[in-house]
């Protein structure tokens, strides 16, 4: 029973000293810790906004191809214009592939020039024609001359349009066969439509 009482009390001193080496002092004063050891400095640019691009719309027009003995309108995107220039590249620039597959084509697509410009006078379009223009068969002549003609009447409100070849008038021979030495209409054309 000695024994007993003898160990309880070592046991509990020596639990307590245990306790108080293992005890971290506490303390109520503030340190300041150095600014370069915890401020983060970002590098500043300014941001400059740009809006974002305008989207541009474009416009449907209708241009005709020949297919087969007549003409076929196709249509086309373009930025809005009212150059009457731009029937003609598109003419120049021919059909698209499932286009081609499907047999239809344009007399204007080709290695040679057929037309040297385009211009306005008034509300008539003046096309001035290649003197090449001459060596081409009649009646390749005429679709090519109704491409032209019909287009740029779906492009523009117009009342004629006008050949030249040098700058000076020409007659040309309108889809009737006949020659034309007048303002070209819309009508003179037509007739390729239903071909």
């Amino acid at each position: 029973m000695i024994k007993r009482s003898l160990t309880r009390p070592i046991f509990g001193v020596t639990l307590v000293c245990l306790l108080a080496s293992c005890s971290i002092r506490g303390e109520n004063v503030d340190h300041v810790l150095p600014s370069d050891t915890y401020v983060v400095n970002f590098p500043t640019t300014e941001t400059t906004l740009t809006p974002a691009p305008t989207p541009v719309s474009k416009v449907g027009v209708i241009i005709y191809m020949i297919f087969e003995d007549g003409l076929l309108g196709r249509s086309r995107l373009i930025e809005p214009t009212s150059d009457p220039e731009i029937v003609i590249e598109l003419l120049a620039t021919g059909p698209d592939s499932y286009e081609t597959a499907a047999g239809i084509r344009s007399g204007l697509f080709s290695e040679v020039a057929l037309i040297t410009s385009v211009g306005i006078d008034g509300r008539a379009i003046v096309i001035d024609l290649e003197k090449s223009f001459a060596d081409v068969p009649g009646g390749e002549q005429i679709l090519i001359l109704g491409q032209i003609v019909l287009s740029l009447f779906a492009f523009s409100d117009i009342e004629g349009v006008q050949f030249t070849m040098e700058s000076q008038p020409v007659s040309v021979v309108g889809a009737s066969g006949k020659s034309i030495d007048r303002l070209i209409t819309r009508s003179d054309f037509a007739i390729l439509l239903s071909m």
